[in-house]
């Protein structure tokens, strides 16, 4: 009974002294676990199942104060990747003003690095160049020092948003909250 009592409180020790990863977050939802489990979780924070049949696995609720669809990727039976998008079309106008105040909440943020987001100049039609942001997720717990396998660690929790055209003169902003701790690394190959 005591090797038993000594193997178990040697696994508990081994186990809360593994480094957890630090996954990417969806208001407050870590990028994780089966698809069942996510869906639970976005129910919980007011998301439903949508009625939109265009878009498979999807539910919709609220996001950033707007209306959206939200639907999930999986490999090997793991979350990869939350798909936000926005419910409503908007106009060229509308499009260009929503991506350039994600672009600057996210450069204001605390919580992400990079500033690969560029504003769209108002003179410039979002027809003629791809306008997407790629921002990294910082540790959720602070660290006394940014390392280079910190920074590292931030590449796994990454966060880009897009200006699609839906059809002449409509366009839609997609956002993707990445946990590629869960993507294929190409070990099938």
């Amino acid at each position: 009974m005591k090797k038993i009592l000594i193997f178990v409180a040697l696994l508990l020790i081994s186990v809360t002294a593994y480094p957890q990863k630090d996954v990417t977050r969806f208001l407050g939802i870590e990028v994780d676990g089966t698809e069942s489990e996510m869906i639970t979780k976005l129910r919980a924070k007011g998301f439903v199942p949508s009625t939109n049949t265009l878009m498979s696995g999807n539910m919709e609720g609220k996001f950033n104060g707007t209306d959206v669809y939200v639907s999930m990727l999986t490999y090997k039976g793991k979350v990869t990747r939350i798909i936000v998008r926005e419910k409503y079309e908007l106009d060229e106008v509308q499009a260009k003003n929503r991506f350039n105040n994600f672009v600057a909440q996210f450069r204001n943020s605390p919580k992400y690095i990079g500033s690969e987001g560029q504003f769209i100049p108002t003179d410039e039609s979002v027809d003629i160049t791809d306008y997407s942001g790629v921002y990294y997720q910082l540790p959720h717990n602070p660290v006394a020092e940014y390392t280079d396998e910190v920074y590292s660690q931030c590449y796994k929790r990454c966060v880009s948003f897009k200006v699609f055209s839906w059809s002449f003169d409509k366009y839609c902003i997609y956002f993707y909250y990445d946990n590629r701790y869960n993507m294929a690394d190409y070990e099938d190959n």
